[in-house]
Order: structure tokens, then sequence, then C-alpha cells
């Protein structure tokens, strides 16, 4: 069950964009754009090199954080922030 709430509490950081939410901000479809994909290459293209850092680093920092908060809150259970890892990237 643990292991459950640890999958599903990534998996659902995972879903954050922050390419998503600098185009409804900028009021741009990035998903029709460059190369239509919401990552930081992309946003690149379409934004610059500053929101493709802000992308990336967002990207970065929920896996890490999905990890860590694996750890802290379930440190018994073992592969929990490989788990964690995992699903956050999914």
């Amino acid at each position: 069950m643990e292991l459950l709430i640890v999958v599903l509490m990534s998996y659902l950081l995972g879903t954050s964009s922050m390419s998503y939410y600098l185009a409804k901000l900028n009021q741009v479809d990035i998903q029709n754009k460059g190369s239509k994909n919401l990552g930081a290459s992309n946003a690149a293209v379409i934004f610059g090199w500053a929101s493709a850092v802000i992308v990336a680093v967002h990207d970065i920092g929920k896996a890490v954080l999905a990890v860590l908060l694996a750890r802290a809150l379930f440190p018994a259970l073992e592969h929990a922030d490989a788990a964690a890892g995992v699903a956050c990237v999914l």
C-alpha cells in the first residue's frame, strides 16, 4: 500500500509541466509550434533560452522532489526512491 502511495504521489508531481504554464501565460499553443513537444528544447525555440532553463530546472526539480519525499515519508520502504523517480518521469 505504501508503494502505491509513493507511485501515485510521484506520478502526480510528474504531471506538472512548466512549459505548458509558460505557454498559457504567454497565450501561445506550444503543442502546435516548433517540435510540438512540451520539453525544454521546444520552449527554447518558442520563448528563448531563459524559459528553457526554467523548464529544465522545473523538470529536474520535480523528479528530485519526488525522490526526496519518498525517502522522507517512507524511509523503511525499500526502493521507494527508485519507484518515485520512475513514476515521476512516466
